[in-house]
């Protein structure tokens, strides 16, 4: 029989480099890789801030989760979705008097009237492209029942996230004293969004013509972001995500950019000019791009600290021939960790005979590179005993049976008669 002693210690091997140090205009900033999770860059990553419309990332992944296959559906406009009350209003009233959700005067809408009928869809581009308020507040109404309910819901699905620190209270994000994130949280939900190939095709549209509905006339509607337009902020590697901005928040950008493989996703909070976002951003992009992947050796070839126990008097010890080597940005700080998998053997190894495999995991537990274990030579214990087969165990006991079945009759002895 052969048994494993493990004594080669299996423990996560953490590559971290620290980020190149850049100087950023916003107040809060992250950036993550959108396939690892991992964090390349941060900037008061977990501090506590006001959203604004990047709150309309999470409200569009939850609506595609609800009504994914019935994004045709004609919806009405009611008025508690489009109403609105001035800013200042709020304010003295502490925002205690009106519902979280109502709108403001100056907030940014594509002017959808009471009763107004437009699709599902129409209306999360209205959001996604145009960063159109009225529009998030009749998604949510209509998909729940009422925006509360939505908003509970959608606080609930954001901690499958990982979001700790973030809770909304509107699908919009136009300012409330409570209504909170962080750039990591936000990032989260970005990554979330990024993986649905629907929300990356929302994000990433320039322009999407609004149809002629039983209110107004066709119009198009215009991306906000400036790193999908021609200008001095256009930025050839990006894909999206979302732009926000209150005189709370500050400006705002969620961004991601792909380029040789690698996809990224930034978010920057706090800007005091609308172009602090795009400058820290595209900084950040082309800091990270501009990285070279670097080799590590996580284990050399030659013997290991990996034994089988044949039996007990014999121990075979392994080797490697060839190292394990893995390759990783540097800011990405990539945790690797070694796993053994050793093979079903029929008989008892010989040296030189491969006994396992070790493979080189990263974080998500995917296998990035790995190399076989060999016997390299067999120990042998001069003091043991050798170990009996099943013959002899068997042929013992049945010895040992009939030498008590024979005691027991001349113990015994002859019958007495009785008269």
């Amino acid at each position: 029989m052969i048994r494993k002693v493990l004594t080669l210690l299996l423990l996560p091997v953490a590559l971290m480099a620290s980020p190149a140090h850049i100087k950023l205009k916003c107040q809060s900033a992250i950036m993550i890789d959108a396939d690892t999770g991992a964090v390349l860059f941060e900037k008061r990553a977990k501090e506590a801030r006001y959203p604004a419309s990047l709150t309309k990332m999470a409200t569009c992944i939850h609506a595609l989760k609800m009504a994914r296959n019935r994004l045709d559906t004609p919806v009405a406009a009611v008025q508690d979705c489009i109403g609105a009350v001035s800013e200042d209003e709020k304010r003295k009233s502490g925002y205690k008097k009106h519902p979280p959700h109502w709108l403001v005067f100056d907030a940014c809408h594509i002017g959808i009237k009471k009763g107004e009928i437009l699709s599902l869809n129409d209306l999360i581009y209205g959001m996604m492209v145009a960063s159109a308020d009225d529009a998030s507040n009749i998604i949510a109404h209509h998909l729940s029942g009422s925006v509360p309910k939505f908003m509970k819901e959608l606080n609930e699905e954001m901690k499958l996230w990982g979001c700790e620190e973030t809770h909304f209270l509107n699908p919009h994000g136009l300012h409330h004293p409570h209504h909170k994130s962080t750039a990591y949280d936000l990032a989260l939900i970005a990554k979330a969004g990024m993986e649905d190939p629907l929300f990356r095709k929302i994000v990433t549209t320039k322009t999407h013509q609004r149809p002629k509905t039983n209110k107004q006339d066709p119009v198009p509607l215009v991306q906000t972001n400036r790193l999908l337009k021609k200008g001095k902020h256009a930025y050839e590697h990006a894909i999206g995500i979302k732009t926000g901005t209150t005189s709370d928040a500050g400006c705002c950008l969620a961004a991601a950019a792909h380029k040789d493989g690698r996809t990224l996703i930034t978010v920057v909070l706090g800007g005091k000019e609308k172009e602090d976002p795009y400058i820290d951003t595209k900084a950040l992009f082309e800091a990270a791009f501009q990285e070279q992947r670097v080799t590590k050796q996580l284990l050399s070839a030659g013997p290991q600290s990996v034994t089988l126990e044949q039996g007990k008097n014999r121990k075979v010890h392994t080797e490697t021939h060839e190292p394990i080597e893995v390759s990783f940005f540097p800011s990405e700080g990539e945790h690797f960790h070694l796993k053994l998998h050793l093979q079903e053997l029929n008989e008892p190894p010989k040296a030189g005979d491969q006994v396992g495999t070790l493979y080189a995991l990263n974080h998500k537990g995917e296998k990035v590179a790995s190399t076989p274990l060999f016997a390299s030579h067999i120990e042998k214990s001069s003091w043991a005993f050798p170990m009996p087969s099943n013959k002899m165990i068997f042929g013992s006991v049945v010895g040992l049976l009939f030498l008590f079945i024979l005691l027991k009759i001349f113990k015994r002895g002859p019958k007495e008669r009785r008269l």
